[in-house]
């Protein structure tokens, strides 16, 4: 039916004006109220007729109320506890709370590693693909760290799989609320507060404690059985990274509420963190400062470009001092380095990261012939009494061997071979020469190994090398050549392929001066002494190496600079070339007090020196020994 308004109006304007019905009588139908009538009452269709019309309308409510109804019972009773779980993730926040790793202290009681309070931030990872471009913009502009090496480190994070990331440590409290008091431009970056590691006199004893940093992939594989997270700080070198089960302590966590724009609002739990142990150290924290400056002096005198030195107790091997120059500043580790500084200590030529004293070997000079002594005489090549001619050089067909004295240093027996330093006598008991009959390279190889030369000493140091004592198989296997008896000469006066670390040569002058207990060396206090061997040779015979060590240090050795010492020294200088280099290396090893009857002193300790293209041994070296004796015996 058309709609036709002329009707309407009129129809609408009389009905308002008519007059008022009566409350009590309702009118006949509630669309007379509503819904102005278009049709005469006879026209009208019936009530029943407009619902039939929004039934729809009712089917679709009806319909939406059952969805929503459903969806209301899935989650609060179906899925009730698991969503209760999810809203108290999100209310809730988990913080770590790092533990006191222990401190490690000298052997007198001064520390030499502690912590101090610091602040971290940590980023999760993964990053979240829509804001992770604005998170790493805003940590920048904050934190003043550099834009590309943020992004590496967390590409290299992300690889590795690793869930966290700590992007800078040891920052103010300051820095660190900025963070906390904006979470909605750090979603995903945390801050904690934990202890970072602080070392005192860090270059003087970086290569003995070594220095901490994040937990790497390769680290958490290590540590699995301690549950170490990624982003926490663990052992990365030497003392901290060999004790690091002793030092690290348990970390503890913080149960935190937050609203919901990630503000902390209450704390509801804490688990306190456990600190770690401390750890006594055998060194000498003043004979190690006395040892660092004196090698310091001694490489800036003779222009050697690195150096090492390691004192030790000859009665149980426990070192007292272990140096390496030049050194490094542990902290930078702690306290988070950044790339660039890192690869510049990688790049350095100087190499100060590398522990010279375990790591690094060198030929080991005259200070060899010790080794050659010991095995001339256990073998019965020699006696006391053998006298060699020292003529200044031997010649094998067109071959000559020159010593270091041109003219010659006459007939010599063992000791003053030792006190002198013949290269003639130890060319000729080592390899035969003239009608005398030589050690020969196998025997002369087994004894250097049986004195503990070629082989790791199992210090409680990361990075040691073993050295190397060739023989006839290592030459055809490495060098594709057989053996000759040049060869067995360069050995005999450690030169060559021989090769050795300070600690290695120091180890076993030590067994030397206590009567033949080749001992493990250690740096930690509460360790019980290890023998490596026992009994490396006949009291006879090391006698008689005692007696030449300290020929050497007497008026007319070689080992001039510590002749009119205020104890007894018993020494062998040491000069050697390597590669083809013009400069040579210099080493002077030494015990003291020398054995005497008269006073009733014993040797206490051993002392070696290193000077990488430093010179010679009794020039440049020996005045470095006789600065640390001095320390030690208090002149």
């Amino acid at each position: 039916m058309a709609l036709k308004l002329g009707d309407i109006f009129p129809d609408n304007l009389i009905y308002a004006r008519g007059p008022r019905r009566s409350s009590k009588t309702p009118p006949a139908d509630w669309s007379d109220v509503f819904l102005p009538s278009t049709a005469s009452t006879a026209e009208r269709p019936p009530i029943g007729g407009h619902l039939e019309h929004r039934r729809p309308f009712w089917l679709v409510l009806f319909v939406s109320l059952t969805i929503l109804a459903g969806r209301l019972y899935g989650l609060q009773v179906v899925n009730g506890r698991e969503n209760r779980a999810l809203s108290d993730v999100n209310r809730l926040s988990s913080q770590v709370i790092q533990p006191e790793r222990g401190v490690i202290l000298d052997r007198h009681g001064e520390v030499l590693a502690r912590n101090r309070p610091g602040f971290a931030v940590v980023l999760n990872l993964p990053l979240d693909p829509a804001t992770g471009a604005a998170v790493c913009s805003n940590l920048v502009r904050v934190l003043g760290v550099d834009e590309e090496e943020l992004r590496a480190k967390i590409s290299t994070a992300e690889r590795e799989g690793r869930n966290l990331l700590v992007v800078k440590s040891d920052l103010d409290r300051e820095t660190a609320l900025k963070i906390e008091a904006n979470p909605n431009l750090f979603p995903g970056v945390t801050t904690e507060v934990g202890p970072v590691r602080d070392y005192a006199d860090g270059e003087v004893f970086a290569h003995i404690l070594g220095f901490v940093g994040e937990a790497s992939v390769d680290d958490l594989q290590r540590l699995a059985d301690l549950q170490v997270r990624g982003g926490e700080t663990v052992g990365k070198t030497n003392l901290e990274f060999v004790y690091e089960t002793v030092l690290r302590g348990e970390v503890g966590e913080r149960l935190i509420e937050v609203d919901t724009f990630g503000h902390r609002f209450r704390t509801l739990s804490e688990r306190p963190a456990q600190p770690g142990n401390n750890l006594v150290l055998t060194i000498d924290a003043g004979l190690q400062r006395a040892s660092f400056a004196a090698l310091t002096v001694g490489m800036e005198k003779s222009g050697a470009v690195a150096g090492a030195a390691v004192v030790q107790s000859v009665k149980t091997g426990e070192i007292l001092a272990l140096v390496s120059l030049p050194s490094f500043e542990p902290t930078l580790f702690a306290e988070g380095i950044g790339e660039a500084d890192y690869q510049k200590l990688l790049t350095d030529p100087r190499r100060p990261l590398f522990n010279r004293a375990i790591s690094a070997s060198f030929p080991p000079g005259s200070t060899f012939k010790l080794v050659t002594a010991t095995a001339a005489l256990e073998e019965g090549v020699i006696t006391p009494q053998t006298l060699i001619d020292d003529k200044g050089s031997i010649a094998v067909g067109s071959f000559v061997f020159r010593g270091w004295a041109p003219e010659g240093l006459g007939p010599v027996n063992l000791v003053t071979a030792i006190a002198k330093s013949s290269d003639i006598y130890f060319y000729t008991v080592g390899g035969g020469y003239g009608g005398q009959r030589g050690v020969g390279v196998e025997k002369l190889a087994a004894w250097a190994r049986r004195l503990g030369l070629g082989a790791e000493t199992g210090v409680d140091l990361t990075g040691e090398v073993s050295g190397l004592i060739p023989d006839e198989e290592w030459k055809l296997q490495n060098r594709g050549e057989p053996w000759y008896i040049g060869n067995t000469y360069h050995m005999s006066i450690g030169q060559g392929d021989v090769l050795v670390t300070p600690l290695q040569l120091n180890n076993l002058v030590a067994a030397i001066a206590n009567g033949g207990t080749l001992f493990q060396p250690f740096l930690v206090a509460e360790t019980k002494p290890v023998v490596l061997q026992a009994n490396i040779a006949s009291p006879e015979t090391l006698d008689l190496i005692r007696q030449g060590m300290r020929a050497a240090a007497s008026p007319g050795g070689t080992a001039y600079p510590v002749y009119d010492f205020k104890v007894a020294v018993a020494g062998k200088t040491g000069t050697s070339e390597m590669g083809g280099r013009e400069k040579t290396h210099a080493w002077f090893t030494c015990f003291a007090p020398y054995p005497s009857p008269d006073s009733g002193q014993v040797p206490e300790i051993a002392v070696t020196v290193f000077l990488e293209e430093g010179g010679e041994g009794s020039h440049d070296a020996a005045p470095v020994v006789r600065k640390i004796l001095e320390e030690y015996f208090g002149e």
